[in-house]
């Protein structure tokens, strides 16, 4: 009986995932009537379809989703033992120059992602200990971390470099790509499996609509892999784990955990330290794992897309990976229709750019679903209220 209603539950999720598309295509449709006289629904429905699922939008999505998911990953750490860290923006920011300035110096990209880590955690204790051991506001905290942060790295790449951006990074420095095909080992075999090769075969003309998940993947830097196997860890580590049980816990009710014994203040630090050093992670993700330098504007308000999804996914590791996938999704398809995939789309990029950010304020307000916080997040542990 439970089995046929996870089944039945997992039905009625892709039909909702499918009218949920399918209201995109008609949205952007309408927008498109707005903005353009002529435009063919049956012509325009199938191209936007065929955009939506092809593999370049796919990959596009999860090259912009990876470092924001990261990020929100921490997040989800830090709420759930009652911690507020919106300083995560900067710690990004500072992840970034440290990445590429560690990478320059020393001539190793691993050094600079080490930095990056470094630099996520300092931040981090930073917080912790206005936050937990002094119990400032958290709030305040956070934005003078992200005023600081903005400020100082600006200061700094006009010192070492120039007034706002670095040069790149050579080619030698900088981490390879890994082409999946070029693998001595499974090369020749994922070759063969790649959805070109079947779409001349009976029945195979569904695989040039479709994603290539081989596709998708490939050409990526280790580090990329890296941040994606980082998840999986992550939510084990939280959800499955008795360590993450007691983080929850705490973040529910503290004065419960510590009559249980649970050094309280302990896992709060651990919790916001571990998601300083991945949202220092994240920003060596966009600086050294998927670009080659460091410009001041390369965050771009990832960390606040990275707690807007944290919220958006209540609190869960994989919520919030589902949720960043939905801010990229919309990235990629601005970019996609903007350099025209789409004939006759004349609907402008902010508009599209814009449609994540009102669906998630739609769905913070309640009107997509409830989010729930931890009970006791932005609340200052005391030890006199055991």
């Amino acid at each position: 009986m439970i089995e046929k209603l996870k089944e039945k539950k997992k039905v009625w999720l892709l039909i909702k995932a499918f009218l949920g598309i399918e209201g995109l295509v008609l949205l952007l449709f309408g927008l498109n009537v707005i903005f353009n006289d002529y435009t063919s629904f049956l012509v325009f429905h199938v191209q936007v379809w065929r955009l939506l699922l092809s593999t370049g939008t796919v990959s596009s999505m999860i090259i912009y989703a990876l470092p924001i998911a990261i990020t929100a990953i921490g997040a989800a750490y830090n709420e759930n033992v009652g911690v507020i860290n919106i300083g995560l923006e900067g710690i990004m920011l500072w992840g970034a120059w440290a990445g590429i300035y560690f990478t320059f110096i020393t001539g190793n990209p691993w050094a600079g992602v080490f930095a990056s880590i470094v630099f996520g955690l300092l931040n981090a204790l930073i917080h912790a200990v206005w936050t937990i051991t002094f119990k400032s506001e958290q709030i305040v905290t956070g934005v003078a971390i992200n005023l600081f942060a903005t400020g100082m790295t600006d200061v700094l790449t006009t010192l070492v470099w120039n007034p706002g951006r670095s040069p790149p990074l050579e080619s030698d420095v900088a981490f390879k790509k890994i082409n999946f095909y070029d693998s001595k080992i499974f090369g020749e075999f994922l070759s063969k499996i790649r959805f070109t090769n079947f779409i001349d075969k009976p029945g195979g003309k569904i695989f040039k609509y479709i994603p290539d998940p081989i596709d998708v993947l490939s050409g990526q830097t280790i580090l990329f892999y890296l941040g994606i196997l980082i998840i999986p860890i992550a939510h084990i580590f939280l959800f499955k784990t008795k360590w993450g049980l007691r983080m929850r816990v705490i973040g529910e009710h503290p004065q419960t955990a510590a009559t249980a014994g649970i050094p309280v203040k302990k896992y709060q630090f651990i919790a916001v330290l571990i998601s300083g050093g991945l949202a220092g992670l994240g920003g060596a993700i966009l600086s050294v794992g998927i670009g080659t330098s460091f410009t001041v504007s390369i965050v771009q308000g990832r960390g606040f897309t990275a707690l807007a999804a944290m919220i958006f996914g209540n609190w869960t590791v994989l919520g919030a990976v589902a949720a960043t996938l939905f801010f990229g999704f919309f990235y990629a398809l601005s970019i996609r229709m903007g350099v025209g995939f789409i004939y006759n789309f004349e609907v402008p990029n902010e508009f599209l750019q814009m449609m994540p950010y009102i669906v998630a304020i739609m769905a913070l307000s309640g009107f997509i679903g409830k989010s729930r916080p931890p009970k006791a997040i932005g609340k200052p542990y005391d030890v006199s209220d055991e």
